[in-house]
Order: structure tokens, then C-alpha cells, then sequence
């Protein structure tokens, strides 16, 4: 059985998918800021160079991610953690 897995991050998709990448010999593919997503969408400023979707292909296997907008990173930058803002 083969799985792709749709993976969330709080802030941290781009670090996470440089480090995957790496440690999996795998090459990122897609790489999409919020900000830079066609249509017309409001974004919030600190959303903009947020990661909405990326993959990595690591032969024939798949990996995508995205930064996930919401409660818990808006709850993460209130508390002052830069890892997660």
C-alpha cells in the first residue's frame, strides 16, 4: 500500500520540509506561500510568506505539508513563541 501523507505545521512547514528533504534524500517540488496563491483571497499579513502547500517526492513516494492558519498559531504568537509565529 502506498500513502501520502498531508502533513500541518504550526508555523515551521518551509524549516520542516528543507530538513525532510534532506534527511530523506527526497527534492521539494512545490512550494506555495499563502500570499502568492492565485485568486483574490484576503491574508493576513503574518500568513503571507506562510507555506499553504508544499510536497517532496522521495521516489515514488509523496509528502505534502502546509502551514495550517488558525487557533493555535494565533494562540502560539500571542504567548511569544518565535518558533511558531
Amino acid at each position: 500500500m502506498k500513502l501520502n501523507p498531508y502533513l500541518n505545521f504550526p508555523g515551521t512547514c518551509e524549516e520542516a520540509m528543507n530538513t525532510y528533504a534532506k534527511v530523506l534524500g527526497g527534492e521539494v517540488v512545490a512550494l506555495l506561500a499563502y500570499g502568492d496563491m492565485p485568486g483574490d483571497h484576503p491574508v493576513p499579513e503574518d500568513m503571507r510568506k506562510k507555506i499553504a502547500h508544499a510536497r517532496i517526492v522521495m521516489g515514488d513516494q509523496v509528502i505534502m505539508r502546509r502551514t495550517r492558519p488558525g487557533p493555535l498559531q494565533a494562540h502560539a504568537r500571542r504567548l511569544g513563541d518565535p518558533q511558531h509565529s
